[in-house]
Formats: C-alpha cells, sequence, structure tokens
C-alpha cells in the first residue's frame, strides 16, 4: 500500500485516478544493484523492483529528489558483464514497510536485449 508520493506531476483521470501511460514492458525484477547521484562518488545499494527500456523503479532506505541525475550499475547474468546507465528520478513514494519505491527514466537507454541480461 502507498503511504506517501513525492511526484514532480500527476496526472489525474476525471474520476482522481492516476493515468497509466507507459508504453513499454516493464520487468519485474528482484535483484540488488548499486547507484550513486551524479555529482557523488559515494556509492549505495538498491534493490531493483522493476525494469524497462526507458525506466527503474529502485526500493531504497531514503527517498531521491525528483530530478536527481543518477548512475545505476548493473551486472547482468554474466557477472563478467556490467552496465552503467544514467537515471533520473521522477518521483519516490513511501511504502507501508518505511522503504522508498524511487522510479527513474533512462537518459542513457538500454536496448531490449541489454534489459532482458539484466533479469
Amino acid at each position: 500500500m502507498l503511504v506517501q508520493s513525492i511526484r514532480p506531476e500527476e496526472e489525474l483521470s476525471d474520476n482522481g485516478l492516476e493515468v497509466e501511460r507507459r508504453a513499454v514492458v516493464r520487468y519485474l525484477c528482484d535483484r540488488e544493484i548499486t547507484y550513486s547521484p551524479v555529482m557523488s562518488r559515494e556509492r549505495s545499494w538498491a534493490r531493483v523492483r522493476n525494469i524497462s527500456s526507458h525506466g527503474i523503479g529502485l526500493l531504497l532506505g531514503t527517498p531521491l529528489e525528483p530530478g536527481t541525475d543518477m548512475v545505476v550499475d548493473m551486472k547482468t547474468m554474466d557477472p563478467r558483464i556490467s552496465l552503467s546507465l544514467v537515471a533520473r528520478v521522477v518521483h519516490s513514494t513511501m511504502q507501508e514497510e518505511g522503504n522508498w519505491l524511487v522510479g527513474c527514466k533512462f537518459l542513457t537507454r538500454p536496448t531490449e536485449e541489454q534489459v532482458l541480461a539484466l533479469l
């Protein structure tokens, strides 16, 4: 259950519900990755909740401000191969258990094949 949401813009339908406008497939994912804000060298851990060629949903212990750019580092199923992608935070939504779901759009988009290799 969602408790709190930080969004720069929300698009609502006439009945007050948020409108879903995603045009790409999102894949559920449950793996750990590292990330760091672009202006920092401090690496932190996150758990991936979902991923597509356009964005990623991360579970973090703290929120990140919308507009924050970060580098997301992920290993593929082959541990010798990894991807570093730049992403921008779109929203931070507090979860019932106290963590934050941070939705990001990729500024450097992976190919569909790269996304599938991360699952």
